[in-house]
């Protein structure tokens, strides 16, 4: 997922293909939709949804299969472009920081060769790595430190749904019973993440009522990685079984 803004732009995935169904690959990009030419609008490979981005006002999403970006990609270009430029200028919000996939900007350079951007929390060593491990040479030496200004985006939240989904459920993480301030002290108190049942990503652009109780639901950062690790992702049960069974393996070994 790369974001700008308050919006994203361009997600690559796999389990769910937005065009074909199940156990593919799929593209998905932001475009302006004024900027889209008819021949390519027409084309039945590409799926084109008009839902309103209110922090990208006129940008419409494409979708296709990963076979087709080779083709594709180059003649929505500038519509893209567009849609970035119009993200850009979305306000920015404290809490999208780290809501970033640096694996896919690293990939691109991997492709591409050529140095990729990251958010400044991204570490350092992703951001610089060589396309070719294998050819970077011990006495080879690099710059850190540079500040770097970047504009990131995400799905849509309503911070008053992740409130009454702590308020209700608390501040410990449901699927392997951690709580941070027990961890860490006073200073993470209410540090937790929200979990979302139903990814947003499925919703493909459009808005949904959120139920605090029923559709989030409080984990930590480490157990919300192990679930999104997999594509689609684990269930929080999943996660609690990973935990009990590691728990069980620890304490046979003592």
């Amino acid at each position: 997922m790369l974001k700008v803004g308050f919006v994203e732009v361009l997600q690559v995935g796999k389990g769910i293909d937005r065009v074909k169904g199940l156990g593919a690959s799929w593209f998905h990009q932001l475009i302006n939709r004024n900027l889209v030419p008819p021949k390519v609008r027409s084309d039945r490979r590409l799926r084109f949804h008009r839902f309103p981005y209110v922090n990208a006002p006129n940008c419409d999403t494409c979708d296709m299969h990963i076979s087709e970006v080779r083709r594709a990609y180059g003649a929505l270009l500038s519509a893209h472009e567009a849609a970035i430029r119009t993200a850009a200028c979305s306000p920015r919000r404290l809490d999208t920081t780290k809501d970033h996939t640096p694996g896919l900007v690293a990939f691109i350079f991997r492709q591409v060769g050529a140095r990729m951007v990251q958010p400044s929390y991204v570490a350092s060593n992703i951001e610089n790595a060589s396309p070719i491990a294998e050819e970077l040479s011990p006495d080879d030496q690099f710059e850190e430190g540079a500040a770097i200004k970047v504009l990131v985006n995400r799905y849509e939240r309503d911070p008053a749904a992740r409130e009454h989904c702590i308020k209700y459920y608390g501040a410990t993480c449901t699927a392997c019973g951690v709580s941070l301030a027990d961890r860490y002290g006073p200073q993470a108190i209410d540090l937790i993440q929200v979990h979302h049942l139903k990814p947003l990503a499925n919703l493909l652009g459009k808005r949904a009522s959120i139920n605090p109780i029923r559709d989030l639901r409080p984990v930590c950062p480490n157990c919300h990685a192990v679930i999104h690790s997999i594509s689609p992702p684990r269930t929080i049960e999943e996660v609690k079984k990973m935990v009990q069974a590691a728990r069980a393996t620890q304490k046979g070994r003592k």
